[in-house]
């Protein structure tokens, strides 16, 4: 998911309110209507000049991604000791979790 890893890195998010994107980045995120490119344009706008608003969305993005993180990491890790090591996907995929674990800690 690029907006909870964009998170995980500490960049403030501007993400559609739409699918699951709410419950992904719960109130860490400015969330626009990705049919209504004003909403789209504000969101941005909003979260690059509001120095108060980025600071509490960076704030908040902390609290948000931890849960997430967790639970990432665990699934790449149980991958990696229930599936046989020489199948491809699930190696790269388990290798891609532990790679992401170690990059933006959190």
């Amino acid at each position: 998911m690029p907006p909870l890893e964009a998170m995980a890195c500490g960049t403030p998010v501007v993400t559609a309110n739409v699918s699951s994107l709410p419950e992904v980045v719960g109130d860490a995120a400015v969330m626009v209507n990705p049919a209504n490119v004003f909403d789209i344009a504000r969101g941005i706008r909003d979260i690059l000049l509001d120095e108060a608003l980025r600071t509490e969305m960076i704030r908040r993005r902390a609290v948000q991604v931890k849960g997430f993180r967790r639970r990432y990491c665990a699934e790449g890790q149980r991958e990696g000791i229930t599936d046989p090591p020489n199948r491809g996907f699930r190696k790269t995929k388990t290798e891609r979790h532990e790679r992401d674990c170690a990059i933006c800690p959190v």
